[in-house]
């Protein structure tokens, strides 16, 4: 900020926010950390935590302590119902229903595939997929209950589960408007109810708005919806594109989908990143973390679901196994996050079909730092990318994550941005998430360089310049100067 501006208040609308964890909560996290430093005051909308999605006191360190934020209640109803929606355990998919945000709270707690969380002990028999505890019913009629119950949601809940909390919302933002100078507003998706909170209080106050679209809404690869839902969404979408002042996105992909549908919207690329200062603690605290000699570790966190698995990975390293390339004391396989989607168990099925069942450790869901560590504990980071065609648009923000930490990645990932980052690696191995020639061939060079030692660790983000616009830091400057863009063309038309 040069001395000639004044600060400008911001309104960041964001359902997601600290204590909440997982990977949708970051983005705004990170501009409440930064844009300070740039002369920009955040007042934040957020909601009161709901009790199926995961906590991470951790991220509050983050946040400036003078930060005000409005932390909005469920209706109480919501609540009791959204048990239903989850099978009364920890979530299903993110906040929006599309696997973005957090992890399921019910995801921790030690659940293990072969092993205990510790790798020690005698394998652990997996908990109920869902959850729960007690009776268990049987496995078709717990799919059906929750396919009947999801269906419900969706005529329900328009634009996603979160709606039930935009009234209460609207009221706090324009409060926080009138107790707080606010000049501009912000909301960032998923949920896409940020977007219509954001609308609804534009057209109380006509402050100028940058709506965030970390994900694609209507052109997303997960939306599925009955044809006059998804109408009805779709018009959703074009108020928004029609009422904000500027919209960003995180990929260029995604900005050209956009704009194929609204040609005349103002639209940037604010790529999603790592933190800077998260990237210098982790090496002060990690240098000694280094997997036993002799063992191939590898790690992933993250989500999994239907369309994003890691089944192709185990069934080149079983091919791998058996052909004798690799012995199972020598491979371990970390998985922190949630390994199968609640009421499935695909995944640990696969596993132990293969044999794999007592090389893999599920973690469940871990804090931020925990799971960085995790990470550099590793040999190798595992990055599946989802089975979609179109899942070549997508950036991964695991993927920065992992390129903090420094290890060798093995990317399976379609053809796209974040293919074209990890190749950018010293240490990649990439192949196509659904070709097992494919994986097994780079999966077996990938063991040929181990018991060579010739795995290449990572660039050094901090210091390569390409990297830059994957800071954290840089990115609150970019929303620093876009914020004080549309109030000073808000105010020339005033």
């Amino acid at each position: 900020m040069t001395g000639s501006e004044r600060p400008l208040g911001v309104l960041i609308i964001s359902y997601l926010f600290p204590p909440v964890g997982g990977g949708g909560v970051p983005r705004a996290q990170k501009l409440v950390k930064y844009l300070p430093d740039f002369g920009i005051r955040p007042v934040v909308l957020a909601a009161c935590p709901p009790p199926y999605l995961q906590r991470d006191e951790s991220r509050l360190k983050d946040l400036p302590r003078h930060v005000p934020i409005y932390r909005v209640p469920h209706p109480r109803w919501h609540l009791a119902l959204s048990g239903l929606f989850r099978g009364g355990a920890g979530g299903v998919a993110a906040p929006g229903g599309r696997p973005e945000g957090g992890v399921p709270e019910g995801a921790s707690g030690g659940k293990s595939v072969g092993r205990t969380s510790s790798g020690a002990g005698r394998p652990a028999e997996a908990a109920p997929a869902d959850g729960s505890a007690g009776p268990v019913l049987p496995r078709f009629v717990r799919r059906w209950l929750r396919s009947a119950a999801m269906r419900l949601r969706e005529g329900l809940f328009i634009p996603d589960e979160e709606i039930v909390w935009a009234r209460r919302a609207v009221r706090a933002g324009l409060s926080a408007i009138r107790t707080h100078r606010v000049d501009v507003l912000f909301s960032t998706s998923g949920p896409v109810t940020n977007h219509l909170v954001a609308l609804l209080i534009r057209r109380k106050t006509g402050l100028p708005w940058v709506a965030d679209f970390r994900d694609p809404w209507t052109d997303n690869m997960h939306f599925t919806a009955l044809p006059w839902r998804a109408a009805l969404e779709r018009a959703m979408e074009r108020a928004v594109f029609r009422a904000a002042s500027r919209v960003t996105t995180v990929t260029q992909a995604f900005r050209e989908g956009f704009l194929a549908r609204y040609p005349d919207a103002a639209i940037e690329v604010i790529y999603n990143g790592f933190d800077p200062e998260d990237v210098v603690r982790l090496r002060a605290e990690a240098g000694d973390l280094r997997p036993p000699d002799g063992v191939l570790r590898f790690a992933h966190t993250g989500i999994f679901y239907p369309k994003r698995h890691p089944r192709a990975f185990f069934q080149a390293l079983h091919d791998l196994i058996a052909a004798g390339r690799l012995r199972p004391e020598e491979v371990r396989l970390d998985f922190a996050g949630q390994f199968d989607p609640p009421g499935r168990d695909d995944n640990r099925r696969a596993a132990e079909a293969l044999g794999l069942g007592d090389l893999v450790v599920d973690h469940g869901a871990l804090p931020y730092g925990a799971a960085l560590r995790l990470l550099a504990a590793s040999t190798v980071l595992l990055l599946v990318g989802d089975l979609d065609l179109r899942a070549g648009q997508y950036i991964p923000g695991k993927l920065f994550d992992y390129l903090a930490v420094g290890r060798p990645i093995l990317a399976l990932l379609r053809p796209g941005e974040a293919e074209a980052i990890v190749r950018r690696l010293p240490g990649a191995y990439v192949a196509p998430p659904d070709d097992g020639a494919a994986i097994r061939a780079v999966l077996e060079r990938l063991v040929d360089d181990w018991r060579a030692g010739r795995l290449t660790a990572g660039i050094d983000v901090l210091r390569e310049p390409a990297f830059e616009p994957y800071r954290r830091d840089r990115q609150a400057a970019a929303f620093a100067a876009l914020f004080r863009q549309v109030v000073s063309e808000a105010s020339s038309r005033s």
